[in-house]
């Protein structure tokens, strides 16, 4: 379930019921609710003062948003709040059923977050296409 460089990763149903997870990974049920309210209502104001990921804070960096029905993809990033520090990110993907969280470590390059997005959207892609 890992992608190439996530060392971390889960897939949460909507309810908030997780599917699969690496080890000692747990993302809360409202952590959930509150991504999906957060793009249910497309409030990037909201978006932007952060979001928690398995407990931790995050901030906002860039996403694509996807609201029509071609089965396009909702993904956005963000980066572990640590002042002076390079920090864990995040990537989230929202599926039409699940939600994917990949965490991956602070020395995470431009290439490496570009095969880990194109891995878990593949992935993704994949359950869209078996009703997920």
């Amino acid at each position: 379930m890992q992608a190439e460089g996530c060392y971390k990763s889960a897939i949460v149903g909507h309810n908030g019921v997780t599917w699969a997870h690496t080890g000692g990974f747990r993302i809360r049920e409202e952590e959930v609710a509150h991504v999906l309210e957060i793009l249910k209502e497309d409030d990037m104001h909201e978006l932007q003062s952060g979001f928690n990921v398995a407990g931790k804070p995050f901030a906002f960096i860039r996403g694509e948003f996807n609201y029509d029905d071609d089965y396009e993809l909702t993904w956005f990033v963000g980066r572990h709040k640590r002042r002076g520090k390079l920090s864990e990110g995040v990537l989230i993907i929202v599926t039409e059923r699940t939600v994917i969280f990949g965490v991956h470590n602070a020395a995470f390059t431009s290439k490496c977050f570009g095969n880990a997005l194109l891995k878990t959207s593949r992935m993704a892609q994949g359950m869209v296409q078996k009703g997920f």
